[in-house]
């Protein structure tokens, strides 16, 4: 089923072709599904429970290849959808709000309840500036 979460929806994200679907949700979890449109169905392509509270914010670049979480945990969490190969930025000392992928998937920005933004370089798996 495409809703596979056990607790309530926290965050959605769709893919710029609307073919990949990115649910986040109290119960700690990313799920990401493939989406049919023209035959309305829906697969589970990946789940992960790496956070260890609720997701806060899901998103995905625009070419697809990368999805990223942010959640009360302070983590922020990017997915590599070719293989399923997951990084953990970690830097944030509050809930971590909001994520956003640059549109080549290289750069997350960030902002928290910490009162901060933050911008990585995923590839690095570091933060590149934090403005307060």
């Amino acid at each position: 089923s495409i809703n596979d979460h056990d607790d309530e929806i926290t965050a959605l994200a769709m893919s710029t072709d609307s073919q990949l679907l990115v649910s986040g949700s109290k119960d700690c979890s990313v799920r990401v599904c493939s989406l049919n449109i023209a035959k309305k169905k829906a697969h589970v392509e990946h789940a992960s429970g790496g956070h260890t509270d609720r997701v806060q914010d899901v998103g995905i670049s625009e070419d697809g290849s990368r999805v990223v979480s942010g959640g009360s945990d302070t983590m922020i969490r990017v997915l590599d959808v070719d293989g399923w190969k997951e990084r953990v930025l970690v830097g944030h000392s509050g809930t971590v709000k909001t994520v956003k992928l640059s549109c080549d998937g290289i750069l997350v920005i960030s902002g928290s309840s910490d009162n901060t933004i933050r911008v990585w370089n995923v590839d690095e798996e570091k933060e590149f500036i934090a403005l307060k």
